[in-house]
């Protein structure tokens, strides 16, 4: 009976086989696209690494702004600076604060 044809001319056996194929298809483009996902999870990996490292380095400079803020303030109380210098310092620390993109 398995050797029979059905009406499109095909066996169980033939129908099997295709079947089987099929599913030997998938499992090796699955395989394909599991291969990719790791690849791409480790590339985020490797670039969450990385954004951490430059967020660590932004909040450094962002520290030693807020500092030179704090020493063009105290310098201006004590005035032991000249106005213009002050100016000038302040231009400096808004010039650096925009190229970093940090607020005050």
């Amino acid at each position: 009976m398995d050797s029979e044809k059905n009406t499109n001319g095909m066996t169980l056996e033939d129908l099997t086989g295709m079947v089987q194929r099929g599913f030997e298809a998938m499992g090796v483009r699955f395989d394909g696209v599991e291969a990719r996902l790791i690849a791409l999870e480790t590339r985020m990996t490797s670039i969450e690494e990385r954004t951490r490292g430059i967020e660590v380095r932004l909040d450094h400079h962002e520290e030693i702004l807020i500092a030179i803020r704090k020493d063009i303030s105290d310098l201006r109380k004590e005035g032991s600076v000249t106005e213009v210098s002050v100016l000038d310092l302040e231009a400096r620390v808004s010039r650096i604060e925009g190229e970093l993109k940090l607020t005050s």
